[in-house]
């Protein structure tokens, strides 16, 4: 491969995953942080090619997630965001039964040194264009994204732990998912990135009361077999009777993470933030002080369940008073 050649222009879907807590696992485990990052990047890179996605760079403790749009129809183009976030999901929910993980959450050292250690990821999505080539020398070559849409992908990751979610996606991904699946989605706030107000959204997800199930974990070791489920799985999404909501409505696991969010939850933090955008932030105090403590707990040892959204959100307000402010546009910078 040439790597001096211009790249082309392509749209896709930019999926950024990163493990929590990665610097003290490291500092924990030491050798052993190959096999860790191994255990989850196997389940990262099958679930993501499972649902037609390619799973582009490992860069330590974060991974690259891409879903080519270029040269595939607009209905393709929902399909495969529906694929994306459910992808995600499924990873969230395999990385909390899988039992190899779950050794990790009695390990001595690292319970010495994070509460109730577990294996966690953020998760974030962004939809856009990038310049798709080689970048490197004869010596080494890696296939490249290029994009400020790549790093809104990274922004929104990181942003998963200012308000205490597993997964955010931008407006400009949700857009392109079905109907269905946008009724799924939950909108968090309307922050500024790369000097653009974007709506923010995350997909509620309550991992922590998940069971370990070692059932899902019957992998065959025979590599050619690995790769023809992988693409009897893909054959089957882009069948004409699959459809994403369907699966994430039925799927055990991810309805034991859902049943923690009742409608009413929902129906009241979108009324607190529909007053926090429109600058009526005392009605919309309201409503989050309400949703803040609405949810119950994910395990027995917490006595009250805090909703991380509701929370970022009246911490924000509470900076002011609880006053927007005439030079409020509803949108911050975070």
């Amino acid at each position: 491969i040439d790597p001096m050649l211009p790249g082309e222009y392509v749209e896709a879907i930019f999926g950024f995953c990163d493990i929590r807590n990665f610097t003290t696992a490291t500092e924990v485990l030491q050798g052993n942080i190959m096999l860790f990052v191994n255990e989850v990047g196997a389940i990262v890179h099958r679930v993501v090619a499972e649902h037609c996605g390619a799973t582009n760079k490992n860069v330590g403790d974060a991974f690259l997630s891409v879903w080519r749009l270029t040269g595939r129809p607009k209905k393709d183009h929902t399909r495969l965001a529906d694929c994306s976030l459910l992808s995600f999901a499924k990873i969230v929910a395999q990385l909390n039964t899988n039992s190899q993980l779950a050794e990790y959450r009695n390990h001595p050292a690292l319970l010495g040194r994070v509460k109730n250690f577990r294996v966690k990821l953020g998760f974030g999505l962004h939809s856009g264009w990038a310049i798709e080539g080689a970048i490197g020398s004869e010596l080494k070559i890696d296939a490249s994204y290029l994009s400020c849409n790549v790093n809104t992908a990274e922004h929104l990751e990181a942003a998963t732990k200012h308000y205490g979610v597993a997964i955010m996606c931008s407006d400009a991904f949700v857009e392109l998912l079905a109907e269905d699946f946008q009724d799924e989605v939950r909108l968090l706030d309307n922050i500024m990135l790369y000097d653009k107000p974007t709506k923010v959204y995350t997909l509620d997800l309550a991992y922590m009361g998940l069971p370990v199930d070692d059932s899902s974990e019957h992998e065959t070791r025979n590599r050619f077999k690995r790769q023809g489920n992988i693409r009897l799985a893909v054959a089957e999404k882009w069948s004409e009777s699959w459809d994403a909501v369907e699966v994430f409505r039925s799927d055990k696991h991810l309805v034991l993470m859902r049943e923690r969010f009742p409608q009413k939850f929902f129906d009241l933090f979108g009324m607190g933030v529909h007053n926090y955008v429109a600058g009526e932030w005392d009605v919309a105090r309201e409503y989050l002080e309400t949703t803040v403590r609405m949810l119950p707990a994910e395990t027995d040892d917490v006595q009250q369940a805090v909703d991380g959204p509701s929370k970022a959100l009246l911490d924000f307000m509470r900076k002011s008073q609880f006053k927007a402010g005439d030079k409020w546009e509803g949108w911050r910078t975070l």
